[in-house]
């Protein structure tokens, strides 16, 4: 999912204009020097030129890194679009589809309509990689394990989007035998996983 370099170009600038152009700072007056948040304003966009500039580079991996030290400065929606340009690059898509969507969700009204369309088209692309995992559990408060990097917590609202492939599911709770089992995912499915806990037997 690479992006042009024109296309690129025009994306940075973008979004770069835009991280000034919201109320993100002010003045400490009695003072006369600058306030925690201005100070943290200038270091973000510090961090967003770095960004910038490494991204133009294609080296990825830290353009990753500056833009998601300057949003956590200075949180901007309009940021949020560079992280999700970044993990589509560094091959993350489970990361940059959660920020493309909160990209809109934040953005509302202020997404320029052919933005949106991009966006939403990229949030496709991705949706066609992955498959889903419906988590039910007959126990709540039990952790839930994916190849033992990605953690749940029973109950779960939503079905936990994964790139298509193998899972070694464990879910574990305090007083319970550990529930293990092995299931294969692929692009578009959803697949229930029944989560039967029983209690440890006490001699």
């Amino acid at each position: 999912m690479s992006i042009s370099g024109t296309f690129r170009l025009s994306v940075f600038c973008f979004f770069f204009i835009s991280l000034f152009s919201e109320n993100l700072f002010c003045l400490d007056e009695s003072s006369g020097e600058l306030s925690k948040s201005e100070a943290n304003k200038e270091e973000a966009i510090l961090h967003f030129k770095k960004g910038v500039e490494f991204y133009k580079a294609k080296d990825y991996a830290p353009a990753l890194a500056e833009f998601l030290k300057s949003f956590e400065l200075q949180p901007n929606w309009a940021v949020r679009f560079n992280i999700g340009i970044c993990y589509m690059e560094t091959g993350k898509i489970l990361e940059a589809l959660d920020e493309f969507q909160k990209y809109l969700e934040e953005g509302k009204e202020r997404v320029p309509a052919n933005r949106r369309k991009e966006v939403e088209e990229y949030i496709k692309k991705i949706e066609s990689k992955i498959g889903y995992i419906k988590v039910e559990s007959n126990e709540d408060g039990a952790i839930v394990s994916l190849d033992e990097f990605h953690e749940y917590k029973t109950p779960l609202s939503e079905p936990i989007p994964v790139v298509a492939g193998v899972y070694s599911i464990i879910a574990k709770k305090d007083g319970f035998i550990p529930f293990k089992k092995e299931i294969t995912v692929a692009t578009g499915e959803t697949v229930t996983l029944n989560i039967l806990l029983k209690p440890v037997q006490e001699e």
